[in-house]
């Protein structure tokens, strides 16, 4: 009797050790609601340390900036030629300001490994390209500084994330044949501070752009150039004309520049250069003024701002600060602060 008492006391004790089916469905059920307040809450996180090394990168360009103009009297020209293709108004490889600046980012050593008189074209064909194996190895690098961690584009390296700004105009060049320019970088003319009549805390000179799709991964809109060939309809462009054309393209195109912000060494709209012509919501595709685009001859056109990070792009202004700029930014305000000497009085932020 008195084991049999103990027996049904064991199989009671067994029946009260385990969970339910409910109540294992309850812990389920709680635990996937605080994964899904928690991985949103990491995600974002993850994101404002992403945002603030954005920032943090552009600041120290800012202050490379500002030591090459103390060193220089000058800042950097937006396209630097070598010195094979000084005397021409644009050659097919000019250098970068991103070369130019990189003494101040503490990486002298790769600046003097840089051969400026290799890097050019044949003064009878712009296409033809002089061999460029002296800056093979430097043409290939990588510098973290100038790359975001928020755009994931890591397949077209060494890559840039960072470019300067030309102006609101849709043309590289200032007193060229299509007027043009009129920012911090305007192709091969070196800004002086004492040009900036706007304010150097007015005026943006470096954004963030996102890098290209790469030709593999087919058209992104985001990320992509596409050719409008308004120029053989006239060549009288504005800015107003080029985003006009620019917001009348769509569909899947089968010729478009993919390799945007491939290199941080060239100059040019292609990799390191963009024109305040759309604004950065990216609603706007970006547009090139010629035919099909080829490496070198993407000369004019909407090359835009863009942003993985939500709801704004963060701007490099020429005083050295760094600040967000919404996306949803009024057009001729976005272009107000990209002139020099606009002569308007505008604000970035409230």
């Amino acid at each position: 009797m008195r084991i049999d008492r103990k027996l049904r006391a064991g199989r009671v004790h067994a029946r009260c050790v385990g969970f339910t089916l409910i109540e294992t469905l309850v812990v389920i059920c709680i635990l996937g609601i605080l994964a899904s307040l928690l991985v949103p809450a990491v995600q974002s996180a993850r994101e404002s340390g992403r945002r603030a090394g954005c920032a943090n990168n552009l600041k120290n360009i800012g202050i490379a900036l500002a030591s090459s103009h103390a060193t220089n009297q000058t800042f950097p020209a937006g396209m630097r030629p070598s010195a094979l293709g000084s005397s021409r108004l644009y050659s097919v490889y000019p250098f970068s300001v991103h070369s130019e600046i990189l003494p101040y980012l503490d990486n002298s050593a790769l600046y003097n490994h840089i051969n400026f008189m290799a890097f050019d074209v044949s003064k009878d064909n712009m296409n033809a390209s002089i061999p460029v194996a002296a800056n093979a190895t430097v043409l290939n690098l990588v510098v973290e500084t100038f790359l975001c961690s928020s755009d994931s584009a890591r397949y077209l390296l060494p890559g840039c994330s960072y470019r300067a700004t030309t102006g609101p105009n849709p043309f590289e060049q200032e007193g060229s044949k299509w007027v043009g320019g009129g920012g911090a970088f305007p192709g091969l003319k070196a800004t002086r501070s004492q040009e900036f009549l706007d304010g150097l805390a007015n005026t943006v000179g470096f954004s963030e752009r996102v890098i290209g799709s790469s030709e593999s991964r087919g058209y992104n809109k985001y990320r992509d150039v596409v050719s409008s060939n308004i120029l053989t309809v006239t060549t009288d462009v504005d800015s107003d004309l080029m985003n006009s054309v620019c917001s009348g393209l769509a569909g899947a195109f089968s010729s478009f520049w993919s390799r945007s912000g491939e290199r941080w060494l060239r100059g040019g709209f292609e990799f390191t250069l963009y024109s305040h012509v759309a604004d950065p919501s990216g609603k706007v595709s970006d547009c090139s003024a010629g035919g099909p685009i080829v490496e070198g001859e993407l000369s004019g056109g909407s090359v835009s701002a863009h942003s993985y990070h939500s709801g704004s792009v963060t701007c490099l202004f020429m005083d050295g600060t760094v600040r967000p700029v919404a996306g949803t930014i009024n057009l001729m305000v976005w272009r107000a602060l990209s002139t020099r000497a606009g002569g308007e009085v505008v604000k970035s932020g409230p």
